[in-house]
């Protein structure tokens, strides 16, 4: 598909969709493996200096196709200020995709997704909320 030189548009986004979420299931393939070596100490992190709302950012675009088939609103807020964290980016991935795909998962059609990034001293938070239009349960995730 990426080679087609005349592929609709809305096929070249589905592309691109799913060209991420295959490297996403490469990459949790290899945590799987990865599982079977902690006792050992064999998972090595690559830890980095990481723009936390810049992996947020790539997660969330990652799942719009689903947003828009379950007609989910998403916010995501997040300081002007940069927050870098040092730590690993696949890591930091496979966290917030296995969060958002909860939250997706449990938010009823028509519901909303609030994502917030913010530094508490010397701490980056993620708080993510959803909800149904028409409960008034919501959902917590503090990370």
């Amino acid at each position: 598909m990426r080679r087609a030189e005349d592929l609709a548009p809305e096929l070249r986004v589905a592309s691109s969709i799913m060209d991420r979420q295959v490297s996403q299931m490469a990459h949790l393939a290899g945590d799987l493996l990865d599982r079977s070596r902690i006792p050992t100490g064999g998972v090595r992190l690559q830890r980095e200096p990481i723009d936390l709302a810049a992996v947020l950012t790539t997660v969330i675009d990652s799942y719009r196709a689903v947003f828009e088939v379950a007609r989910h609103k998403i916010s995501f807020t997040a300081p002007t200020d940069r927050i870098t964290v040092d730590s690993d980016r696949a890591r930091l991935t496979q966290v917030f995709s296995n969060s958002l795909h909860n939250a997706t998962r449990y938010t009823p059609i028509g519901g909303r997704i609030d994502l917030q990034l913010h530094k508490e001293g010397e701490e980056a938070v993620v708080r993510g909320r959803w909800r149904c239009p028409h409960s008034r349960r919501n959902a917590h995730l503090h990370l």
